[in-house]
């Protein structure tokens, strides 16, 4: 049986429906977006082409990131693969990639990554993106979106026919809102996107030091019981858990679980059923530990920044 999660509640609020991926909310996401776009749910892999308003929007969305993008599309793909160089795989430790969307036309392809779980991002897993879509595509002019910001505009290694840009939840929702105002579905999630995702970049700004965050006003307002929030923990860390144990043995990885917890207690309690999952899943290789701002170094999450503490997951070395 499924846990309850604690965006479940905000989810069938905003979109009118329980989540069909109850287990990942950025998979939730990824789904609604791929029906708004394509009229059905596409199997992974598979080139579709995109409805009138798929197309509508989905340029809109290339246009903002980047300015120039095409007058028409040819095809969309939900999980587009990026297969690993036999030479290549021992580094990245995988014999595929795959962003979460891909669309394109003639030479042009527009990559789309989604995040929603701040633990899950990799400044590793962009750079493959763009390595393995060169190496798929090599004439190609290639865009890569990632959404949600997540390192502010940080320098990519491009070639000269790549571009990189990042876009918030919040810029995600005013384009659909404009583009596709009569379009139900797309306007529900708008509401999801506005109110569950939206705080992640404001709360990293300046402007917003002198207003309460995200994380504080979820501590401060929560109704989910506390196994809602260590349902959370747990649904990260498996979701993170594959990447850590692929790190190559001489780096440093240790990833934040970025769940606002009210007291240390509180996080011991997830930190127990996080290592209970993770050695359930089959991962031994990645252990588990509670960082605090007594601990030195800096927060991994916002919800470390907002409440002094974090439960993280590393490679068991």
């Amino acid at each position: 049986m499924t846990p309850t999660l604690w965006w479940h509640e905000a989810w069938v609020a905003r979109v009118g429906s329980a989540p069909t991926r109850p287990s990942s909310r950025e998979e939730s996401v990824q789904q609604v977006l791929a029906r708004t776009f394509l009229g059905l749910e596409p199997a992974d892999f598979l080139k579709y082409p995109l409805t009138d308003d798929g197309e509508t929007v989905v340029k809109a969305i290339w246009n903002a990131a980047f300015g120039d993008g095409p007058n028409q599309l040819d095809w969309f793909v939900s999980e587009y693969e990026l297969p690993v160089p036999v030479e290549w795989r021992e580094e990245i430790g995988l014999t595929y990639r795959a962003p979460d969307f891909a669309c394109g036309t003639g030479n042009r392809i527009l990559i789309i990554e989604l995040k929603t779980e701040w633990g899950s991002y990799t400044k590793a897993q962009i750079t493959d993106f763009l390595r393995l879509a060169r190496r798929l595509h090599p004439d190609a002019d290639i865009d890569l979106l990632l959404l949600e910001e997540r390192h502010r505009r940080a320098n990519r290694n491009l070639d000269r026919r790549q571009r990189y840009a990042e876009m918030t939840w919040t810029q995600l929702a005013a384009i659909l809102r404009a583009e596709l105002p009569d379009h139900d579905l797309a306007i529900k999630l708008c509401g999801f996107l506005e109110e569950n995702l939206a705080g992640a970049a404001a709360a990293t700004s300046a402007s917003a030091a002198a207003e309460p965050s995200a994380g504080e006003r979820a501590l401060a307002e929560r109704e989910a019981p506390l196994d809602a929030f260590v349902a959370t923990a747990v649904d990260q860390a498996l979701h993170i858990a594959p990447a850590i144990e692929a790190a190559p043995m001489n780096t440093k990885v240790a990833r934040g679980i970025d769940v606002p917890f009210a007291s240390v207690a509180d996080l011991r309690i997830a930190e127990v059923a996080v290592r209970d999952a993770l050695l359930n899943a089959g991962h031994p290789g990645v252990s588990t530990w509670l960082w605090r701002k007594t601990s030195g170094g800096t927060p991994a999450t916002p919800a470390g920044r907002d409440t002094g503490m974090e439960l993280r997951i590393q490679p068991r070395r």
